[in-house]
């Protein structure tokens, strides 16, 4: 359980990222990314390339609104892993949450799928 912002803070946020309609989902990247190279695609199309780090204060590093009727591939460079959002389990939630994880060698992902915004700052 985490905090939540206001229904308006929410509305405004989803507005401000294009991500109001019911098929885009936001993809909100939060813990231990330490300005890694992260490339994030959709049926071969780049969606963002980039270097993220964490706020180690609020834990966010950045978002990006998502078409959840796609599968999206979420990939690190340094470990040159990946991770597959699954656009069945997409669709089902408005904020997908990514966080690292570099102790698991396996995945250095976790992944979150909420309904509930929390604050971004």
């Amino acid at each position: 359980d985490f905090l939540s912002v206001s229904d308006r803070e929410k509305e405004s946020i989803l507005k401000e990222s294009k991500a109001t309609e019911d098929q885009y989902s936001l993809l909100v990247f939060t813990k231990n990314f330490k300005g890694e190279k992260i490339v994030v695609t959709s049926q071969e199309k780049r969606l963002f390339s980039g270097y993220l780090i964490s706020n180690i204060k609020t834990g966010y590093a950045d978002k990006l609104t998502i078409d959840n009727t796609k599968d999206v591939r979420v990939y690190d460079n340094l470990t040159k892993k990946e991770i597959v959002i699954d656009s069945k389990e997409a669709k089902k939630h408005k904020f997908i949450y990514l966080q690292k994880d570099n102790s698991n060698k396996e995945s250095p992902f976790i992944l979150i799928y909420s309904n509930t915004l929390r604050p971004l700052d």
